[in-house]
Parts: C-alpha cells; structure tokens; sequence
C-alpha cells in the first residue's frame, strides 16, 4: 500500500507540475480555451488515483468477507 501511496504522489505531482506549466504557458499567450484545458487536466491529476487507492483501500479492509 505505501508502494502504492508513494506512486500517486510521484505521478500526480509530475502530471501537476506540467499542467500548471501549460496553463501558465496559456495565460501568457492570451489562449483561454489552452488555460481551461490545462486547469481541468490539473485537476484530473490530482482525482485520477483517489478511485484506485479507493479500491485498494476497500479490498484490504474488507479482503476477509469477499468470498
């Protein structure tokens, strides 16, 4: 599980920081439509891997009563 915890966080700052980077790049260029983009691809950054830690989360506290 810390494996896991320990991939979301590289993944998810690696993909944040090269959002952030083209939605500055955007703003600088003037292209709202880019900047949006950008945002919203920040944002699914950081959520992405809630649904998989979620699950696993789940399974380990629950493995014992799945039959």
């Amino acid at each position: 599980m810390t494996a896991v915890v320990m991939f979301y966080a590289l993944v998810t700052l690696m993909w944040a920081a090269a959002m952030l980077c083209a939605a500055r790049l955007a703003h600088l260029e003037h292209r709202p439509t880019d900047l949006r983009a950008a945002l919203l691809a920040t944002a699914l950054a950081w959520t992405w891997p809630l649904i998989l830690t979620t699950g696993l989360t789940w399974y380990a506290l629950n493995r014992k009563r799945i039959p």
